[in-house]
């Protein structure tokens, strides 16, 4: 008879196991420049992949083109159960969940909905690995962002809202008008 749940101890322990089979999201590292390729194959399987993509003006000695590239270079978001979790695995461009202390890293609904916001927007933003102090939480309650949550930031000597992407070292930053946010309660 299979053990209960809370009774597993296996050594390895490789995927914290949820009682409610929630669907969560988790970072993916890919090989690189094959995000597009391991999204598609996911997809195929019927596992739900976010690959937020940004266009980009390429240029070449002949031709200049606009093409998509991914926003976060080498990996992909995946929103799956523990029946699901080993599935995505079996693509031959994934290399492994992103994880902290032996456990996958768990990406939050608000952070995909504050990418998803944010490009969509149409404001200028821009990608970066910078660290940075962690500054007073504010709210977004006007505006193409309204609802995001982030923090006011200096860079390169203006202002910006960073939005921070916990679990893969990328941040987004946004230019937005003073007016537009608030403290957050």
């Amino acid at each position: 008879m299979a053990k209960p749940y809370n009774e597993i101890n296996d050594i390895g322990n490789p995927l914290r196991r949820y009682p409610d089979e929630k669907c969560r999201w988790y970072a993916v590292l890919v090989k690189g420049n094959y995000e597009k390729k391991a999204g598609f194959y996911l997809r195929a399987i019927k596992i739900k992949v976010y690959l937020p993509l940004q266009k980009k003006l390429r240029y070449w000695s002949d031709r200049k083109k606009w093409i998509e590239t991914p926003l976060f270079p080498c990996y992909i978001f995946v929103n799956v159960n523990s029946t699901d979790y080993y599935r995505v695995l079996s693509c031959p461009y994934i290399l492994k969940y992103v994880s902290f202390e032996g456990q996958p890293a768990v990406i939050s609904q608000d952070q995909i909905s504050s990418i998803k916001t944010v490009l969509n927007s149409g404001l200028n933003y821009s990608v970066i690995t910078e660290r940075f102090k962690i500054n007073e939480q504010i709210k977004l309650d006007y505006g193409p962002l309204s609802g995001c949550l982030g923090r006011i930031v200096e860079f390169e000597g203006k202002d910006r809202l960073l939005i921070s992407i916990d679990n893969v070292s990328y941040n987004l930053l946004v230019s937005i008008r003073p007016n537009y946010y608030m403290p957050a309660v």
